[in-house]
């Protein structure tokens, strides 16, 4: 079983010294991008660290964008609420440093997130059976977290940011992808026409 585990993965020593640079500045690229997404207002002009959703600000860490990425990406779902624990596992199953991540952790940052009218906390008292057989059928949470309504009539009026346009995104993947071995490239390929048809 590990072999086949092993077999499968793509290492930085399976890379070019060239092409393990060319992947690192295209990584820098996306992630110098991904510092800005989300950051605006109404205005196109006008910018604003509070509008922000998709990279850490000075006030919030990568948890707390964790958080309210999982929130927010409910809204337009035929369930707008997400469970305690639903968020824990999805922080912990980015892996690294957030496998361990304490729920006290996690809480704190939640209600950081809800002095600041970004999400907020509700009591499953205050809904619906229907509703609450969407959520989950373990009944084992008290309350329930979804985006702040305020927060996302901002989001949704937000005018597209210059410093973080989305075909920079597209061509720093691209550039990326380009410069892995062919057989991983055929890979990703594969999986990318299966997702546009799935």
């Amino acid at each position: 079983m590990t072999k086949n585990i092993t077999d499968n993965i793509i290492g930085w020593g399976s890379l070019s010294l060239q092409n393990r640079c060319k992947i690192l500045e295209s990584l820098t690229n996306i992630y110098v991008g991904y510092q800005s997404i989300a950051l605006g207002s109404a205005d196109l002009l006008k910018t604003s660290d509070k509008n922000k959703i998709g990279a850490p600000i000075k006030a919030h860490d990568s948890i707390s964008t964790m958080i309210k990425v999982k929130i927010v990406s409910h809204i337009e779902t035929d369930c707008i609420w997400t469970t305690m624990n639903s968020i824990i596992y999805h922080i912990r199953s980015k892996g690294g440093r957030y496998s361990n991540v304490s729920r006290d952790t996690i809480n704190r940052r939640i209600n950081k997130l809800i002095s600041e009218k970004v999400i907020k906390k509700i009591s499953t008292n205050d809904i619906n059976e229907k509703e609450l057989s969407k959520i989950s059928h373990n009944r084992t949470f008290n309350f329930v977290y979804a985006a702040n309504d305020e927060y996302i009539n901002v989001l949704k009026n937000l005018k597209n940011y210059p410093p973080a346009p989305l075909d920079d995104f597209i061509n720093h993947v691209t550039d990326f992808i380009s410069n892995l071995p062919e057989e991983k490239r055929n890979e990703i390929q594969k999986k990318i026409s299966e997702n546009i048809i799935n």
